[in-house]
Protein backbone atom coordinates (compact mmCIF):
# COMPACT_ATOMS: atom_id res chain seq x y z
CA UNK A 1 0.00 0.00 0.00
CA UNK A 2 2.83 2.47 0.81
CA UNK A 3 4.46 1.65 -2.53
CA UNK A 4 1.31 2.70 -4.41
CA UNK A 5 1.14 6.00 -2.48
CA UNK A 6 4.79 6.69 -3.24
CA UNK A 7 4.25 6.04 -6.96
CA UNK A 8 1.18 8.30 -7.01
CA UNK A 9 3.11 11.03 -5.14
CA UNK A 10 6.00 10.81 -7.62
CA UNK A 11 3.64 10.97 -10.62
CA UNK A 12 1.82 13.99 -9.18
CA UNK A 13 5.13 15.75 -8.45
CA UNK A 14 6.38 15.15 -11.99
CA UNK A 15 3.08 16.27 -13.52
CA UNK A 16 2.93 19.54 -11.56
CA UNK A 17 6.63 20.24 -12.01
CA UNK A 18 6.26 19.95 -15.78
CA UNK A 19 3.25 22.28 -15.72
CA UNK A 20 5.09 24.85 -13.58
CA UNK A 21 8.12 24.83 -15.89
CA UNK A 22 5.94 25.08 -19.01
CA UNK A 23 4.10 28.04 -17.45
CA UNK A 24 7.37 29.95 -17.23
CA UNK A 25 7.95 29.65 -13.51
CA UNK A 26 11.04 27.52 -13.73
CA UNK A 27 14.63 28.52 -13.35
CA UNK A 28 15.28 32.22 -13.94
CA UNK A 29 11.72 33.32 -13.25
CA UNK A 30 11.10 36.52 -11.36
CA UNK A 31 11.73 40.19 -11.93
CA UNK A 32 13.67 40.87 -15.10
CA UNK A 33 17.14 42.31 -14.62
CA UNK A 34 17.73 45.81 -16.00
CA UNK A 35 19.52 46.19 -19.32
CA UNK A 36 22.85 47.98 -19.26
CA UNK A 37 23.09 50.54 -22.08
CA UNK A 38 26.05 52.40 -23.54
CA UNK A 39 25.02 55.32 -25.75
CA UNK A 40 27.65 57.29 -27.66
CA UNK A 41 26.94 60.35 -29.72
CA UNK A 42 27.04 64.10 -30.21
CA UNK A 43 24.96 66.48 -28.12
CA UNK A 44 22.85 68.89 -30.16
CA UNK A 45 23.92 67.42 -33.49
CA UNK A 46 26.89 65.74 -35.10
CA UNK A 47 29.58 67.49 -37.10
CA UNK A 48 28.92 67.41 -40.87
CA UNK A 49 31.45 64.64 -41.59
CA UNK A 50 30.35 62.26 -38.77
CA UNK A 51 28.36 59.10 -39.48
CA UNK A 52 25.41 58.57 -37.15
CA UNK A 53 22.72 55.97 -36.43
CA UNK A 54 20.03 58.61 -36.02
CA UNK A 55 18.83 60.93 -33.33
CA UNK A 56 17.31 60.24 -29.91
CA UNK A 57 15.88 62.76 -27.49
CA UNK A 58 16.83 62.68 -23.83
CA UNK A 59 14.61 64.18 -21.14
CA UNK A 60 16.55 65.65 -18.22
CA UNK A 61 14.26 67.33 -15.68
CA UNK A 62 12.44 69.90 -17.84
CA UNK A 63 15.06 69.98 -20.59
CA UNK A 64 15.11 67.89 -23.77
CA UNK A 65 18.53 67.22 -25.27
CA UNK A 66 19.06 65.87 -28.78
CA UNK A 67 21.77 63.20 -29.14
CA UNK A 68 22.99 62.07 -32.58
CA UNK A 69 23.99 58.46 -31.93
CA UNK A 70 27.28 57.04 -33.16
CA UNK A 71 27.08 53.75 -31.21
CA UNK A 72 24.59 51.92 -29.01
CA UNK A 73 25.24 48.72 -27.12
CA UNK A 74 23.11 46.85 -24.62
CA UNK A 75 24.14 44.07 -22.26
CA UNK A 76 22.42 42.20 -19.45
CA UNK A 77 20.54 39.62 -21.40
CA UNK A 78 21.12 39.40 -25.11
CA UNK A 79 23.87 41.63 -26.45
CA UNK A 80 22.34 44.03 -28.93
CA UNK A 81 24.18 46.70 -30.86
CA UNK A 82 22.98 49.58 -32.97
CA UNK A 83 19.64 51.30 -33.19
CA UNK A 84 17.75 48.04 -32.46
CA UNK A 85 18.84 48.30 -28.81
CA UNK A 86 16.50 51.30 -28.45
CA UNK A 87 13.52 49.87 -30.33
CA UNK A 88 11.30 49.89 -27.22
CA UNK A 89 11.80 53.63 -26.67
CA UNK A 90 11.08 54.86 -30.22
CA UNK A 91 7.43 55.67 -29.50
CA UNK A 92 8.19 58.01 -26.61
CA UNK A 93 8.91 61.73 -26.81
CA UNK A 94 11.48 62.27 -25.38
CA UNK A 95 12.76 58.78 -26.18
CA UNK A 96 14.50 58.32 -22.82
CA UNK A 97 13.98 60.03 -19.47
CA UNK A 98 17.32 60.27 -17.71
CA UNK A 99 17.49 59.92 -13.94
CA UNK A 100 20.51 59.81 -11.70
CA UNK A 101 22.90 62.00 -9.73
CA UNK A 102 22.33 65.70 -10.60
CA UNK A 103 26.04 66.34 -11.29
CA UNK A 104 26.15 63.50 -13.83
CA UNK A 105 22.96 64.65 -15.58
CA UNK A 106 24.21 68.25 -15.66
CA UNK A 107 27.21 67.05 -17.69
CA UNK A 108 24.76 66.11 -20.46
CA UNK A 109 22.34 69.05 -20.23
CA UNK A 110 25.05 71.74 -20.17
CA UNK A 111 27.35 70.22 -22.81
CA UNK A 112 28.01 72.56 -25.75
CA UNK A 113 26.73 71.54 -29.19
CA UNK A 114 28.78 68.87 -31.01
CA UNK A 115 30.28 67.56 -27.75
CA UNK A 116 30.90 63.83 -28.01
CA UNK A 117 29.55 61.87 -25.01
CA UNK A 118 29.22 58.28 -23.89
CA UNK A 119 26.37 57.64 -21.46
CA UNK A 120 26.26 54.49 -19.33
CA UNK A 121 23.02 53.51 -17.60
CA UNK A 122 20.40 50.90 -16.77
CA UNK A 123 17.07 50.57 -18.56
CA UNK A 124 14.51 48.60 -16.56
CA UNK A 125 12.16 46.39 -18.60
CA UNK A 126 9.97 48.28 -21.05
CA UNK A 127 10.44 51.54 -19.21
CA UNK A 128 11.74 54.68 -20.85
CA UNK A 129 13.67 55.70 -17.71
CA UNK A 130 17.42 55.33 -18.00
CA UNK A 131 19.26 55.34 -14.66
CA UNK A 132 22.50 57.07 -15.65
CA UNK A 133 25.55 55.97 -13.68
CA UNK A 134 28.38 57.53 -15.69
CA UNK A 135 29.02 60.02 -18.49
CA UNK A 136 32.33 60.22 -20.33
CA UNK A 137 33.21 63.18 -22.54
CA UNK A 138 35.75 63.00 -25.36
Amino acid sequence: MNCKRAIVAILLTLTFSARIVSAGFGEGAGVAQPTFLRLSGYVGGAPPDAKTLGTVTLGIDRTVVKLDLTAVQSAGGSLTEGRAALRQTELYNPNLLLVGPPAVLQTISTAPPHTQLTIFGYLNGNSQRLMVVQVDTQ
